[in-house]
């Protein structure tokens, strides 16, 4: 889909209030320095167009940092036919660098529960029930199994009210092309669907700002249940401040959508039954992106392809969801055009 472009008075005017909001006009590359202990500071359009995530009222399973994730889950391999996984590392004892340098290893279950076959490393495409040439067949593959409690994810810490503070967002950023914003969850369960057992730890949702020269932005990608995402001209787009566009995240789901209420049917398939419905967005505690950013590339468990939870009774729609890698795409095909962030 080819990206349109608004009229020169326009591109004027939204580069002379984003400068005017957040001093992008002669900017440095990056806004504001890090202190001692804290990540880099992100770059300036990254800061500036990070948006503000508005999350339902109701909601119950919170934001969860990707390291807490980690912290919080022991490594398997999962095994199919009713053969026993494989124990990895245990909670609290997975290493993100390790995990993302393919330095943990195992091999698929036969029918009689021998381990035999090449050796899968944990950066490879091994996510259980994915049709990946490097994957192995059906539930087998490397999880992260979260450990219950840590399904609700983290509350606020916010001492104002309102807001929610708490977990870092994530990003990758293509100058000129688009900068992508990744929002991490424990737990992941549509509001239409009656039981849990129809979800999935391990939730990663994402929006995508495209951008032209100078990185003034042009559309917003919005992600909802691996539908095709609803793509917004910019000046279309509900913003806070000025340059931040306005998210709101799916009750239970946490997918992305441009507005509040009641969104499109839905159907979600699996090979025993379909579920079908429609997310429900409000006006809930307001989660300010900008103030806690974490580039996607340096993280050290970025590079992990396996499931990103355990392996549901449903299969793969109930098994843990694949993490941002370098081999996710990070942006719509007609805003990336063949970018890579790293």
């Amino acid at each position: 889909m080819a990206l349109l472009r608004p009229a020169p008075s326009r591109r004027a005017g939204l580069a002379a209030a984003a400068a005017l909001a957040l001093g992008l006009a002669g900017a440095p590359a990056a806004v504001g320095a890090a202190p001692a202990g804290e990540a880099p500071a992100a770059p300036a359009a990254v800061a500036a167009y990070a948006p503000l995530v508005v999350l339902h009222p109701a909601e119950r399973y919170w934001p969860l940092a990707a390291e807490v994730f980690v912290r919080r889950s022991a490594l398997l391999f999962a095994h199919d036919r009713g053969c026993p996984d494989r124990q990895l590392a245990g909670a609290g004892a997975v290493d993100p660098a390790r995990l993302a340098g393919g330095g943990y290893r195992a091999r698929a279950a036969s029918e009689r529960c021998v381990e035999t076959g090449r050796l899968f490393r944990s950066d490879e495409h091994t996510r259980p029930f994915d049709s990946a040439r490097l994957a192995p067949s059906g539930g087998e593959g490397f999880t992260l199994d979260l450990a219950g409690a840590a399904r609700t994810g983290t509350p606020s810490s916010s001492v104002e009210p309102g807001l929610y503070t708490g977990t870092a967002v994530y990003y990758s950023y293509v100058p000129e092309r688009f900068v992508t914003y990744w929002f991490s969850y424990g737990f992941s369960v549509p509001s239409f669907v009656a039981s849990s057992l129809a979800g999935h730890e391990g939730d990663w949702e994402h929006v995508t700002v495209a951008l032209r020269s100078g990185d003034e932005p042009t559309h917003v990608a919005y992600f909802f249940h691996n539908q095709p995402p609803e793509l917004v001209a910019w000046s279309a787009v509900r913003k806070e401040a000025v340059t931040h566009p306005v998210v709101y995240s799916a009750l239970g789901s946490h997918g992305s959508y441009r507005s509040a209420g009641l969104q499109g049917r839905v159907c979600l398939r699996t090979a025993l039954r379909s579920f079908c419905g429609r997310d429900a967005t409000g006006e809930g505690l307001r989660w300010r992106s900008w103030e806690d950013l974490r580039d996607l590339c340096s993280e050290p468990w970025y590079g992990a392809w396996g499931a990103w939870g355990a392996v549901g009774v449903l299969g793969g729609l109930t098994t843990g969801s694949l993490p941002p890698s370098p081999y996710r795409e990070h942006a719509p095909s007609s805003i990336r055009r063949g970018a890579t962030p790293c």
